[in-house]
């Protein structure tokens, strides 16, 4: 018996051998400003091989490779949708996407791309500043990144992956996609970007993460809730012949 509890010990001790018990879990919390009214978000992510919970206010996505779906919850009515994955595809945001929200114009931007030299610990991570600035006609994008580019960073593969799965057809996260592209397996820890167009005058949106770990994800996480009714088939026949 004791030898077995000193490997136990032993065990807990390894980060390496944490990863592979336990998941990755991400808390971040984002304010978007606009008009001078700011409105605040918190944002988590579980992550594991194939799998991934992410939730942002009443709505929540689970997306299951192994499955080849994901489902968007929301989380007040109970419901969901269901939707297939194709390889490479990018999740369809909802209204309250938390990659995409207010950043909606999406003209082609020419980007400027420059690391400023600056570096500082953010969470225990080491991270390296960027300054980015996107020029389209009538619209602009400025944009500061603090990103962990170590390669080596337990669960900064995950991430990695993640990340550049939902914002690869965003335009205003061009120079974010090209950064993390470039650097393997890295992830911003921190993100100040500003949108200036004819429609949504600055438009601030600035996002930290204030928890990066391994950890053992709550049971069924990745998983359709129980009590979860399938939204479209609880369209009245008009709204469904709507639909058609």
């Amino acid at each position: 018996m004791k030898k077995i509890s000193f490997a136990l010990i032993i065990l807990l001790l390894l980060p390496t051998v944490d990863l592979v018990l336990a998941d990755v879990h991400i808390i971040s919390e984002a304010t978007r400003t606009y008009r001078e009214r700011a409105r605040n978000y918190t944002h988590e992510l579980w992550l594991t091989e194939g799998k991934s919970y992410r939730k942002t206010g009443f709505y929540a996505y689970i997306t299951r490779e192994d499955l080849g779906i994901m489902w968007m919850l929301d989380l007040r009515k109970k419901t969901y949708r269901e939707s297939k994955l194709e390889p490479d595809e990018k999740p369809a945001p909802s209204q309250e996407d938390f990659y995409t929200m207010g950043f909606s114009l999406d003209p082609d931007y020419d980007w400027s791309i420059k690391e400023t030299g600056e570096t500082k610990n953010i969470n225990g991570l080491p991270c390296h500043c960027f300054m980015a600035e996107g020029d389209a006609d009538f619209s602009e994008v400025q944009a500061t990144y603090w990103i962990c580019i170590e390669a080596e960073t337990p669960g900064g593969a995950e991430y990695n992956r993640h990340l550049l799965r939902e914002i690869k057809a965003s335009k205003d996260r061009a120079a974010l996609f090209k950064i993390m592209s470039k650097y393997k397996n890295s992830f911003p820890l921190l993100q100040d970007d500003t949108l200036d167009s004819p429609i949504a005058r600055e438009v601030n949106w600035k996002r930290e993460t204030t928890k990066f770990e391994a950890a053992q994800p709550p049971p069924g996480i990745y998983d359709l809730p129980e009590g979860f009714t399938n939204a479209e088939k609880e369209k009245s026949p008009k709204e469904a012949g709507r639909a058609q």
